[in-house]
């Protein structure tokens, strides 16, 4: 496939140079998806949702240019960093203070969402992907719920707790608890 942003030769042999993705472009758009969703959920249910899954396959990232992986960082609470090149270099918490719902201010502030987010094909062609949404979910378990709860934290705490009266030990308890990609 004739892609200029596909570089270096050789090492990407996929029609986009993955790490380019979510752009701030495609941020805004997977953003205005989420608040979407949470407006929806909101107005039908008269709370937040706890959980939201997603499928992805990598053909689909390739269509939308990482839009999912926005909106499910913006659900978990998180943006990508940027680099001067664009490149998504990690993600960062966005202040709970700033969860605010764009439809409609006078509402509550919303929760950090858990997710759940299944690839097929995503584990060969975008790893990168994969351990964006991941580090996301553990940044956003680690945060504390101030004013709102954070689902991500209380999903964490109680699969640990689980895991631990299982008979896990701790460390392997820890790790699974925050992992929500399959």
């Amino acid at each position: 496939i004739m892609n200029p942003d596909a570089v270096p030769t050789g090492r990407n042999y996929y029609s986009i140079n993955s790490k380019l993705y979510p752009s701030k472009a495609t941020w805004e758009v997977g953003k205005s998806l989420a608040i979407q969703l949470l407006e929806d959920y909101y107005n039908e249910h008269g709370e937040y949702p706890e959980k939201v899954s997603f499928s992805r396959f990598g053909v689909e990232f390739i269509a939308d240019r990482g839009t999912l992986e926005a909106e499910v960082l913006y659900l978990l609470g998180v943006q990508p960093v940027w680099d001067d090149y664009g490149y998504v270099t990690g993600v960062e918490a966005i202040p709970e203070d700033e969860l605010l719902p764009n439809y409609d201010t006078s509402k509550p502030g919303r929760p950090r969402i858990d997710v759940v987010y299944a690839t097929a094909g995503m584990r060969d062609a975008f790893p990168d992907k994969i351990k964006l949404v991941d580090s996301a979910v553990k940044l956003a378990s680690s945060l504390p719920g101030v004013n709102y709860p954070n689902y991500v934290n209380n999903s964490s705490l109680a699969i640990y707790n689980s895991l631990v009266s299982a008979g896990y030990d701790n460390d392997t308890a820890t790790k699974l608890s925050t992992m929500r990609c399959f």
